[in-house]
């Protein structure tokens, strides 16, 4: 195994822990920029490397890098204001960050806030589909004739979320999706149509429309605003009975 040289000061001190050393001695030098200190395990020498593909985990604080996965003690990760790039799901309680592409849905960035939810509707719910509080970490439909199911939490964030199943419901920020994604719940053709509000259906649970609600008894709520085709900025207000 290598010898250290503890905190040598002068030459002299280095030249007389060279001639202590034994016959076929292995000397550990100074690593260079950028690279860390790394070993394959008990018996192997340890060597400077600036990549870490021997390792099969890391953990550094509360954070670990186990295989594909990066884990929290603190159930909380940062990448500050870089870009988050994953082939795989996202998944979490609360994803908050500025852009976030997942490949759940290849070339979709997300913007804004995410909530894991599990769908309780008792039917599939697709993406883009307004969604309302059933119970805690439950979502259903969201229709805009009755209070309950009017108080809109968010839009559902993947392209289907099982009965059941676990998915991510953008509650803040933008909202991308193919314009046949958004035809499919807005009953349009050609996608969102810019700088038009779009409200909560009161005709078909999990729908949007450009035309709010007017009769009696019925709920106005705003959902967002179309910037693009393909692009919703969501600003979701209290339901106002009619």
């Amino acid at each position: 195994m290598p010898n250290r040289i503890p905190k040598p000061t002068t030459p002299l001190e280095v030249r007389r822990a060279f001639q202590q050393m034994r016959f076929n001695t292995d000397v550990l030098t100074t690593g260079g920029v950028g690279q860390v200190l790394i070993g394959a395990g008990v018996g192997f020498n340890p060597v400077w490397s600036s990549t870490l593909t021997t390792l099969e985990s890391l953990t550094v604080d509360d954070i670990t890098i186990d295989g594909a996965a990066i884990t929290s003690g603190t159930g909380a990760i940062s990448f500050g204001d870089e870009d988050l790039t994953t082939t795989g799901v996202i998944a979490g309680t609360t994803i908050t960050g500025a852009n976030v592409t997942s490949g759940e849905d290849p070339g979709h960035t997300h913007t804004g806030t995410l909530e894991t939810i599990t769908n309780g509707s008792g039917a599939l719910v697709r993406k883009c589909m307004a969604l309302y509080a059933t119970a805690a970490g439950f979502a259903s439909t969201a229709k805009a004739d009755a209070y309950l199911t009017s108080e809109v939490i968010g839009l559902a964030d993947q392209n289907v979320i099982g009965i059941d199943g676990d998915g991510p419901m953008r509650t803040s920020g933008i909202l991308e999706a193919t314009t046949a994604q958004w035809d499919a719940r807005t009953d349009s053709v050609g996608g969102l149509t810019e700088g038009v509000v779009y409200y909560l259906s009161k005709d078909t649970a999990g729908f949007l429309t450009t035309t709010a609600p007017s009769s009696v008894g019925e709920y106005v709520v705003r959902v967002g605003k179309a910037l693009t085709t393909t692009k919703m900025l969501i600003e979701i207000s209290q339901p106002i009975l009619l």
